[in-house]
């Protein structure tokens, strides 16, 4: 052999080898003493075992000369004439190591794994440690750029373990290299940093400039990717320093491509371009093609930022040609997704799938899963813009299992927040959630602030489509948060928009204009019209629904202004809209026509028909308010139109509905009947129970008008019993009084008697009780003529019941005596009872506790014989209160227990609770110890019940001081221990323990070993500390 020295020794064949074999980077044979010294082969006289070797390590050194060269055609035989005269050996396993070199270096990757496994394997038999650990960091290398990061890091961690016993310092520093490439890629950067200050330290120490300019390069991209932009870029220039010190001219311009990433970052895109360009000029000066195709790519990237698309696309194509001609497959792939990227960003969505699918055929072909999943997240990009939503989501999900496969972790979170944006507009808006929250943790989890915050912008626009208001809050809240620390100013308006869009929704306006000005703010800041017109606009319509209407028309009319001035029709239309609403509300029914008006002409231009048909139902609104009947019904008509003809059912029966008013009020009555029973069949349809009763109302109106009494008392009668099941008592009221009005007008008595006792109940329930009690009257004044027991009964109870809401004692006795006694005759148990019950109410008031004990016990008799517990319940509370009023306290504490107990079994906790009140004072006034220590326990159960802890563990305290008091130690110990339980419920486990312990002291005393136990047992499952 003429040297036993390898062309860039100092990289030892291995990791830094392969890679400068891809790049192109290698030496002159001038520059190269060990290659000057190669010769030429000399003739063989024999087929000697010793000649044969000799020739191929021969071979093989030209082999490898050729191959440092990037003349891989050439290097190829060499090698293979070598394994045609070695068929084993540590010649034949060299032979096999280089071909693998050059198949990387060609792309040729399933090849090169098989070549290496090849070495691999003859290394192992022959015992050769250096040589396996070099084809394991071949092999290594080639795994890393298939994007196999599992069996490379496998591999690349074998290979330093062999170099560290073997003491090669020179190999561990190249494959800390190669595994900080690894931990890059997976994100694990903190590992990274480690691998790559490791090898820097080596191969600083062993004064290897350009091991070190390497290290100081893998560094410096971990800092690029963590957004350490100032570290990187001194590791950068460190890098370029060295290189330049020690004439790497190639390393050099790496060093100058990744400043210039930096540059691009920062948005310094002037210098990036400068860097990229000296690059260039260098790998241009040393004919490294390789080199130039990455420059080249480097500068169509900084044309894309420029939005210099057109020197972009020739950047992209000139490293095209370069790439293609020296068999590049992985350049050439990078350059068609370049080319994806700027089509992308002009809006040629067609021609950015094109390219993007061109590049992922090409990254499948040479198994490059990275750049494949890179291509799918550009297609997915490219399909969304294009409204594909379905293509989409399938390229993202295709594009996150692969990054979820190879570790990469910022990708794959991309990637499922991409999935989330196409589902949210496909309106999947459970999907697109889940999409979101797993981004979100892998964002949180590997440290990225904002896309955690972009994926919680997300789902709270997902979380408000849904209706679901408090947890879209919680989202934006949490994202304005994360963009408020970031500095992204855009980001933190557009959230606190959507937080005030969220609480406007739940009608939360106070909250919902503090967002709305918080995101105007910053709109107004950053000079961003059309975010702060849409906040104006938010604000108007929570101004709006505070009734507001001076502020409203304010926010509107500055929203409307920008809106104009940026040509934005659709928010301009909405402003006019939002001004004719404040307008209309303010009785300026002049302004709302004419903003309501300009509103539908510009709806009508841009083909909005659902929103112009608003508009022209609202000016129909104004214009019936002016009584300008004819223009109402053009507006009405023509809405009711557009609403049949897309479909809208509720603005189609709300136009007929306003058509029916305006021809009543144009004394059209035929016209309003049918437009009211066109209205009535819709609502009904659509289940719309307020607008049927208002039609109703409406149809009796016109037939009141026509004197079709019998047919307005029909409608009437409905639209009530319709208001009553909506607990509209407004309109209830409204309806009772026509009918009532038309009844007497007919002759129908007991129509009338009915209308004027709904009067009277719904006035009641209003807590109009003078109203009430005028309505009930004149019901029972016909229902006695007319001979109606039972309602006129019912008409003396609720008279009763309003008289005693006005402390019209006497009256209320005399009407609930009255009820009682028809329903007694009728035989009306329950209402007999009811009525008992309010006649012993009405004493009570009147401190004629004699009558009310005595009504009370009437009452309980009938509710016991009934089986009507609640019934029964009240009047033994009743009973009671009667008795403590008359320091009866035996016969008050029995009255108080029985109501008690009773109100426990029908788990009417409130009436429990007030009645066991009532018992501990009463067992206190005559020293009934333990039974006011049972109701305090009680008093406490019921607390717990209604999640009251506190007040449960006051009554516990009262009752375990009692019982402890009288020597009751059983119950002592038990309220103890469910005082214990109860703390334990609120997590306050220092206090639980102290209940505890106290409990099972009790025990102890009292010999209970089981229950001692039992505590000790609670006791040490107990958390520790609070």
């Amino acid at each position: 052999i003429v040297t036993e020295k390898l062309p860039f020794s100092e990289l030892d064949s291995g990791t830094a080898i392969t890679m400068r074999v891809i790049e192109g980077q290698v030496p002159s044979a001038s520059e190269d003493e060990d290659l000057s010294q190669i010769p030429s082969i000399p003739p063989q006289a024999g087929d000697s075992s010793t000649s044969k070797v000799v020739r191929s390590r021969l071979l093989l050194q030209m082999g490898r000369t050729h191959c440092l060269h990037a003349r891989y055609e050439e290097a190829t035989p060499l090698f293979r004439q070598v394994l045609e005269h070695q068929k084993d050996g540590n010649e034949y396993a060299d032979a096999l190591h280089w071909l693998g070199n050059v198949s990387t270096a060609q792309c040729n990757y399933p090849a090169a794994e098989e070549l290496y496994a090849q070495a691999q394997s003859t290394y192992t038999r022959l015992g050769n440690e250096t040589g396996l650990a070099s084809t394991l960091r071949g092999l290594g290398d080639t795994y890393y750029l298939r994007s196999k990061f599992r069996e490379a890091e496998e591999a690349l961690t074998r290979a330093h373990d062999i170099y560290d016993a073997l003491g090669d310092n020179h190999g561990r520093a190249s494959t800390q290299c190669g595994l900080g490439q690894i931990y890059r890629i997976r994100s694990k950067y903190g590992r990274a940093k480690e691998m790559f200050s490791s090898a820097q330290d080596i191969y600083a120490g062993a004064g290897d400039g350009q091991g070190h300019a390497g290290s100081l390069q893998g560094l410096g991209s971990v800092y690029y990717l963590q957004s350490n932009f100032n570290e990187a870029e001194k590791c950068f220039r460190e890098a370029q320093s060295i290189c330049g010190r020690i004439g790497d001219y190639s390393g050099q311009a790496q060093a100058l491509l990744g400043l210039g990433n930096i540059y691009c970052n920062r948005g310094e895109l002037d210098e990036a371009e400068s860097m990229c360009n000296q690059a260039l000029e260098i790998q241009r000066r040393m004919g490294n093609h390789s080199g130039q195709g990455n420059a080249l790519y480097g500068l169509g990237n900084v044309y894309v930022c420029q939005t210099r698309y057109t020197e972009a696309i020739s950047m992209y194509n000139a490293a095209k040609t370069t790439f293609s001609r020296i068999g590049n497959d992985e350049g050439e792939a990078n350059v068609l997704h370049g080319l994806g990227e700027a089509c992308r960003r002009q809006s040629k969505y067609d021609q950015a799938v094109t390219s993007y699918i061109e590049a992922k055929k090409t990254y499948v072909r040479i198994g490059h899963d990275e750049g494949c999943a890179n291509a799918l997240y550009g297609l997915g990009g490219a399909y969304r813009r294009q409204s594909k939503y379905d293509q989409a989501a399938t390229s993202y999900v295709e594009a996150q299992q692969i990054y979820a496969r190879i570790g990469r972790d910022e990708d794959c979170a991309n990637a499922l927040y991409g999935l989330g944006e196409a589902y949210r507009h496909q309106s999947k808006y459970h999907q697109a959630i889940k999409s979101y929250l797993r981004a979100q943790q892998i964002y949180t989890h590997i440290g990225h602030d904002e896309g955690c915050a972009n994926a919680l912008y997300g789902s709270g626009e997902a979380y408000r489509r849904q209706s679901k208001y408090d947890q879209a809050a919680t989202s934006y809240v949490e994202a304005q948060q994360i963009y408020a620390r970031i500095g992204r100013d855009e980001d933190r308006a557009n959230a606190f928009y959507g937080l005030g869009e969220a609480y406007r929704r739940q009608s939360k306006y106070d909250q919902a204009v503090t967002s709305y000005f918080e995101a105007q703010q910053i709109y107004t800041h950053i000079s961003h019209d059309e975010g702060c017109a849409n906040a104006l606009y938010g604000l108007g319509e929570a101004y709006r629904g505070q009734s507001k209407y001076h502020q409203a028309i304010t926010s509107y009319l500055k929203a409307q202004q920008i809106y104009t001035r940026t040509g934005h029709d659709e928010g301009c239309a909405n402003a006019l809209y939002g001004l004719g609403e404040a307008y209309r509300r303010q009785s300026k029914y002049d302004q709302a026509a004419t903003s309501y008006v300009e509103a539908q002409q510009i709806y009508a231009l841009i083909g909005r028909d659902e929103d112009r048909a608003n508009a022209l139902y609202g000016s129909g609104e104004a214009y019936r308010r002016q009584s300008k009947y004819d223009q109402a019904v053009t507006s009405y008509f023509e809405a009711q139109q557009i609403y049949t003809h897309i479909g809208h059912d509720e603005g189609c029966a709300n136009a007929l509905y306003g058509l029916g008013e305006v021809y009543c009020r144009q004394s059209k009555y035929d016209q309003a009947v049918t437009s009211y029973r066109e209205t009535l069949h819709i609502y009904t349809r659509i289940v719309h129970d307020e607008g049927c009763a208002n039609a109703l109302y409406g149809l009796g109106e016109a037939y009141r008008h026509q004197s079709k009494y019998d047919q307005a008392a029909t409608s009437y009668l409905e639209a009530q019993e319709t208001y009553m099941c909506i607990s509209l008592d407004e309109g209830s009221v409204n309806a009772l009084n026509r009918l009532q009005e038309v009844c007497a007008r007919i002759g129908r008595d007991e129509d009338r008697a009915n209308a004027w006792y709904g009067l009277g109940e719904a006035c009641r329930r209003q807590s109009q009780y003078y109203k009430a009690a005028t309505s009930y009257l004149e019901a029972e004044q016909i229902y006695a003529r007319i001979g109606h027991d039972e309602d006129r009964a019912n008409v003396l109870y609720g008279l009763g019941e309003a008289y005693r809401r006005q402390s019209k004692y006497d009256q209320a006795a005399t009407s609930y005596v009255e009820a009682q006694q028809i329903y007694a005759r009728i035989g009306r148990d329950e209402d007999c009872a009811n009525a008992l019950y309010g006649l012993g109410e009405a004493y009570r008031r009147q401190s004629k506790y004699d009558q009310a004990v005595t009504s009370y016990l009437e009452a309980q008799q009938i509710y016991t014989h009934i089986g009507h517990d609640e019934g029964c319940a009240n009047a033994f509370y009743g009973l009671g209160e009667a008795y403590r009023h008359q320091f009866k306290y035996d016969q008050a504490a029995t009255s108080y227990l029985e109501a008690q107990e009773t109100y426990m079994c029908i788990s009417l906790d409130e009436g429990s609770v007030n009645a066991l009140n009532r018992l501990q004072e009463v067992c206190a006034r005559i020293g009934r110890d333990e039974d006011r220590a049972n109701a305090w326990y009680g008093l406490a159960e019921a607390y717990r019940h209604q999640f009251k802890y506190d007040q449960a563990a006051t009554s516990y305290m009262e009752a375990q001081q009692i019982y402890s008091r009288i020597g009751r130690d059983r119950a002592h110990a038990e309220v103890w221990y469910d005082l214990g339980e109860l703390y334990e419920l609120q997590s306050n486990y220092d206090h639980a323990r102290s209940s505890f312990t106290q409990a099972k002291q009790v025990f102890a005393r009292m010999g209970d070993t089981l229950g001692k136990r039992w505590v000790a047992r609670r006791i040490y499952l107990l958390p520790v500390g609070e």
